[in-house]
């Protein structure tokens, strides 16, 4: 396709629209052309957080209600295309009176400058969407940590999910619910409902082999695991690694009761207790 653009002396982008609008005219029956559509995009294929939230939106339009920014700026949805990847909406502060396309492209980048404010929105909203979709309950594992390194592209091997979870880490394994035999070294998870969860175990295991300096970093507890390990002779791919996971609980509450039935030697404090009342 670029060589073909740059024949024809146009983007590569422009070209292919002009291909797939040849093939809907020609081979895609009346109605099924938006199968095609995101093709069409420079962005796509669209991140794991478009659907659900583009979903929201539609049920949000279709109620007639507005998305609202944390200074209490309402937005209306003008329009929705799940498809195309793009969604239209019309600030009650808008300057211009116009609307505003915010394309998945732009809500990639949660710290853009231009329309910032309603894409922090849309991206907190996509957050908390993730962290509500059930996960299954109970703990999972434990796995080696090279075993589950191994198994990151197969689609049987069960993998931290975005929010709402609490890890451990121990030198031996564990049946069911670890308890202290199981030598618990740490336990971690996040703070408030962030979909960052899956993320954090990925800090840790990237400290955990080594991989930070002096000065950066990415998690305390994966460098604390591995100069454990140089201290005691212990190859990190060797220890074992599982967390606990439940819909809607709250990681702060669940950290605190694990920290405190599992004792872990290399945590330096008690996690904070949870100020929230829960229903």
């Amino acid at each position: 396709m670029v060589g073909i653009s740059a024949t024809l002396g146009i983007s590569e982008s422009d070209a292919v629209r002009a291909a797939l609008r040849s093939v809907s005219e020609l081979l895609v029956e009346p109605g099924d052309e938006t199968i095609l559509r995101p093709l069409a995009a420079t962005d796509w294929p669209w991140p794991d957080f478009w659907k659900p939230l583009a979903e929201e939106l539609e049920r949000l339009a279709a109620a007639g209600l507005p998305v609202e920014t944390d200074s209490g700026v309402k937005n209306t949805i003008i329009k929705v295309d799940k498809d195309a990847g793009y969604v239209v909406l019309l600030s009650e502060r808008a300057r211009s009176g116009g609307a505003r396309t915010i394309t998945v492209g732009m809500l990639k980048n949660r710290d853009a400058t231009s329309h910032g404010v309603i894409i922090r929105r849309l991206r907190d909203m996509a957050d908390e969407l993730q962290a509500s979709q059930p996960v299954g309950s109970g703990w999972f594992g434990p796995f080696k940590v090279i075993d589950l390194l191994k198994g990151c592209t197969d689609p049987g091997q069960p993998w931290p999910p975005d929010a709402l979870g609490v890890y451990a880490v121990s030198r031996q394994p564990w049946h069911g619910t670890p308890s202290r035999k199981a030598d618990v070294l740490y336990v971690g998870s996040t703070t408030g409902r962030s979909a960052r969860f899956c993320t954090r175990v990925g800090d840790l295991m990237a400290d955990l082999f080594g991989f930070y300096g002096d000065f950066t970093g990415h998690s305390s507890g994966g460098q604390k695991l591995h100069e454990w390990c140089d201290a005691n002779g212990v190859w990190p791919g060797e220890l074992f690694i599982g967390w606990y996971a439940e819909p809607g609980m709250c990681s702060r509450c669940a950290e605190t009761r694990i920290f405190d039935d599992l004792a872990p030697r290399l945590n330096a404090i008690r996690p904070p207790r949870c100020t929230k009342t829960h229903g």
